[in-house]
């Protein structure tokens, strides 16, 4: 199953684990990657209170889907439309039975200057260079 996950939960794991652990990943080369095309989305609320406990972060869990019919809200998911992304702005991450797509922080620093006011995005961008 592929998770695709954006900010702010994306935001969270980046920000509170250790990359140099990551299982196939690599801070010298970075695999970026796209979402697959026609990738199929079906998350329930046991798969994201899941996959949540998998990154560590916390719930909701913010999803993205590849169509507007997907978009709903959740105790445990947020579920956003997203059509477009720049190349290379997920990182695949393999945990159990899940194909994760995490946004990159660079992606994560973009979607969170939709929301976030000009003093605590500076915080939050400081925040993701330090990785």
């Amino acid at each position: 199953m592929i998770v695709p996950i954006i900010y702010p939960s994306a935001g969270e794991f980046w920000l509170h684990s250790d990359p140099y652990t990551l299982i196939g990943y690599s801070f010298n080369s970075r695999k970026l990657m796209d979402l697959p095309a026609g990738y199929e989305f079906s998350v329930t609320s046991k798969i994201a209170l899941e996959v949540a406990e998998i990154l560590d972060v916390s719930t909701p869990l913010f999803l993205t889907a590849p169509h507007q019919n997907y978009k709903r809200k959740g105790r445990s998911c947020v579920v956003q439309k997203h059509s477009v992304f720049p190349p290379n702005s997920f990182v695949y991450l393999r945990r159990r039975e899940f194909n994760i797509f995490l946004a990159c922080p660079e992606l994560c620093f973009l979607l969170a200057a939709r929301s976030l006011d000009l003093i605590d995005l500076v915080k939050f961008g400081y925040d993701l260079c330090a990785l």
